[in-house]
């Protein structure tokens, strides 16, 4: 027959705090893991800003400039 090994208290204590420290490094690294995932959310969100709005804009006034100089155009044709 074997014996049941029953653990001390100050073994008990020891197992407790090993596990509130595994607890508190896995709640540390889900939060860190959160956190740099808002922050490359928010990069490629304005990375696609910045790639959309600025070929939007430049067409926008390149047309602009065109219309004007269409109508420079008629102004001096007239």
């Amino acid at each position: 027959m074997s014996k049941r090994r029953t653990m001390t208290p100050k073994q008990k204590q020891a197992k407790i705090e090993a596990a509130k420290k595994s607890e508190e490094a896995a709640a540390r690294a889900k939060a860190r893991s959160e956190r740099t995932k808002k922050i490359v959310t928010v990069i490629v969100c304005v990375i696609l800003v910045l790639g959309l709005g600025i070929p939007t804009v430049s067409l926008t006034v390149c047309s602009q400039m065109n219309q004007q100089s269409a109508q420079n155009s008629e102004a001096e044709a007239a």
